[in-house]
């Protein structure tokens, strides 16, 4: 069995995204500049102004230096794939492919999630996958958020909702993480119902995707469905919506229903995982307007030690 110390070696294979990324990227810039002269504009520059932030917040923070690290990787995220998105010279056949690739992903994640689930819960974590013994090892290394190894019947507690009291156990397939997985599931029904054809197919994986994006409990991934899902029935039955004007309309109607929803929720004492990142979205904008410039990386968070 994996000690403390040599955990984090499990997940060492993800960090080969980023010089994989860096392979890919850099060979393509001269040939996309030689064939089509890139011409810079304003979101380049703010993908380019983000990067220098992180890169000034990492040696002007006091935090840790592990901590840094860990939110620099996290943060160089969005100018990488946004660098990816730009820079490589995309054709409508190869997203057509990655759209494909996509969904297929979701449909294999979303069947086994089904079956971890309802059938194979005990066999696969308990026997195949430790997932307690992993999310042990996974805090212990400074990995992880405090109390998420904490054993909820017999599985960690993020596999579990305890907003309503009684621990309902929520579906977590590969992931082993409901939050997230739930947005993936979203992504996947969403481009599923848009992109796939025969439309038959296209909606038979959607469905499968939809219901383990239900079964993950997550409301944030439940919320980008219906306004993904909602959005592409209407501008494919009324193409009027396509229009800038409406977009906006939508878009102010939409924040309008989020801003009635949350006081019904409040009002009401429900979803309070809900209310908390609503909080947490407050206290942000507030730490916001105290330090315009910020307080370096790893200071506060769910994987800092620095104190705010």
């Amino acid at each position: 069995r994996l000690d403390p110390d040599s955990f984090p070696l499990l997940l060492g294979y993800k960090e080969l995204f980023f010089p994989l990324v860096g392979l890919v990227l850099l060979p393509a810039i001269p040939r996309v500049w030689r064939d089509t002269p890139l011409q810079l504009r304003i979101v380049d520059g703010l993908a380019i102004a983000f990067g220098l932030i992180i890169v000034a917040g990492f040696f002007l923070s006091d935090a840790p230096v592990m901590d840094r690290l860990v939110y620099a990787r996290r943060l160089a995220l969005l100018p990488l794939i946004y660098g990816v998105v730009r820079l490589l010279p995309w054709r409508l056949a190869s997203l057509r492919v990655t759209i494909r690739l996509i969904v297929i992903v979701a449909v294999v994640v979303a069947a086994f999630g089904i079956l971890e689930r309802f059938v194979f819960e005990s066999l696969v974590w308990r026997e195949w996958i430790p997932a307690g013994y992993y999310y042990h090892l996974h805090t212990l290394s400074g990995l992880g958020a405090p109390g998420s190894d904490f054993p909820t019947q017999g599985l960690p507690v993020v596999f579990y909702d305890l907003t309503a009291g009684e621990p309902e156990r929520r579906l977590v397939s590969t992931f082993l993480e409901a939050t997230t997985l739930a947005s993936f599931m979203a992504l996947g029904t969403i481009l599923a119902v848009a992109a796939v054809r025969p439309r038959i197919v296209g909606f038979a994986a959607g469905a499968l995707i939809l219901a383990a994006a239900y079964l993950t409990l997550g409301k944030a991934g439940w919320l980008i469905t219906a306004v993904g899902v909602t959005y592409v029935l209407a501008v494919s039955l009324v193409r009027r919506l396509r229009e800038p004007a409406w977009l906006a309309s939508m878009a102010a109607g939409l924040v309008g229903a989020l801003v009635v929803i949350s006081l019904v929720l409040e009002a009401s004492g429900s979803a309070t995982g809900a209310l908390a990142h609503f909080d947490g979205l407050r206290q942000g904008i507030g730490s916001v307007i105290d330090a315009p410039l910020g307080r370096g990386l790893g200071i506060g968070g769910n994987f800092g030690e620095g104190v705010l």
